[in-house]
């Protein structure tokens, strides 16, 4: 794949919240940056709020390409989400087509594991009973997912 260079971005997308990590073809390096809430504890979507959310984002970081983890099961089937996150990068493509992005998918099975696991490497572990961590887990995997296809360009 050809790529020209600059800036990235990655989406862990959820039901509940969105990871968003940032990397750049040139260090291909990526990096947590934030989580985008969709269903919060009013358990309702507000679909203007949340696509305002990403429009800031892509904004203020202008990317070449925007990679999104594509959920599947492990033996690489497609799952319940696949079809969700499917309609997800369609949205993204149609909302945001004057931004001129390029738009990939990238495998993020067991990136959610994975990024509990570098948290608790670093002494970061999620308890049930106290801190709250997915959203930093979201934002890890959305690390992680766009690390991985940077590092295969």
């Amino acid at each position: 794949m050809t790529i020209k260079s600059g800036i990235v971005l990655g989406f862990d997308f959820g039901i509940k919240r969105v990871g968003v990590a940032t990397g750049n073809t040139i260090t291909r390096q990526a990096k947590a940056l934030c989580t985008i809430t969709r269903i919060g504890k009013s358990r309702k979507y507000n679909a203007e709020n949340f696509f305002a959310e990403i429009a800031k984002i892509l904004k203020q970081w202008r990317p070449i390409a925007v990679i999104v983890g594509l959920p599947k099961h492990l033996d690489g089937s497609a799952s319940e989400m696949t079809k969700i996150v499917q309609n997800f990068a369609d949205e993204l493509r149609t909302k945001f087509a004057d931004m001129q992005f390029s738009l990939f998918f990238a495998d993020e099975r067991l990136s959610s594991a994975v990024a509990e696991s570098v948290l608790k490497d670093q002494g970061i572990s999620y308890n049930k009973k106290g801190n709250d961590l997915k959203p930093l887990i979201d934002a890890v995997s959305a690390q992680i997912i766009l690390q991985e296809w940077l590092d295969n360009l």
